[in-house]
């Protein structure tokens, strides 16, 4: 069921980044920075295809995303002696925009089924959900006479699967070569 292309090309990744990695106090501070900015080129795809042609998808160059973000740790031993505590403390952030995608299209499904589900739309996040709302009506949901709400006809945009950041606070303790470690991680949006 798959239609073969002969004019398929490799994807192509551009990046620039900028970091410093710092060392203080005999190591017991630490810091690692950096920014990005990375554009995947002719990023490759399943693209459907009406089963009239006789093939239900083929596979192209169909898409080139912009990831914009910053990544970076803070590293310390407050402990140091017979007993060591190291603590990690990172935050990431990432950007990911759809710049471009095949002529000819307005949006490429990712993932999901028939129209709803994540999508490639120039102009927004990489992998945006689509789907029908529920009808509000001054800001309240609107409910049926059976008591399910009322859904919107319309087939938008209804979320973001792509984090605002994220962060996380990892430690080990060692004694005697024993060691203890745990993490307490952090997603927002």
């Amino acid at each position: 069921n798959l239609l073969g292309n002969s004019n398929l090309r490799p994807e192509l990744h551009k990046e620039w980044e900028l970091g410093i990695e710092a060392q203080f106090l005999d190591n017991r501070i630490g810091l690692d920075v950096s920014i990005y900015d990375k554009t995947s080129e002719d990023l490759i795809i399943n693209l459907p295809l009406d089963p009239a042609t006789g093939f239900t998808s083929t596979t192209t160059n169909g898409a080139t995303v912009v990831n914009k973000g910053i990544e970076a740790a803070l590293n310390l031993t407050p402990v140091r002696g017979q007993i060591e505590w190291n603590m990690t403390l990172n935050f990431t952030r990432n950007r990911p925009v759809v710049e471009e995608i095949l002529e000819g299209l307005d949006q490429i499904q990712v993932a999901g089924y028939t129209t709803l589900g994540n999508f490639a739309i120039p102009g927004e996040p990489y992998g945006v959900m689509r789907g029908t709302k529920f009808v509000r009506l001054n800001g309240e949901l609107v409910v049926d006479g059976q008591g399910s709400y009322i859904r919107d006809s319309e087939i938008t945009t209804i979320g973001n699967p792509n984090p605002n950041y994220m962060a996380s606070w990892i430690n080990t303790l060692t004694w005697k070569g024993i060691s203890f470690g745990f993490q307490w991680s952090y997603t927002d949006g």
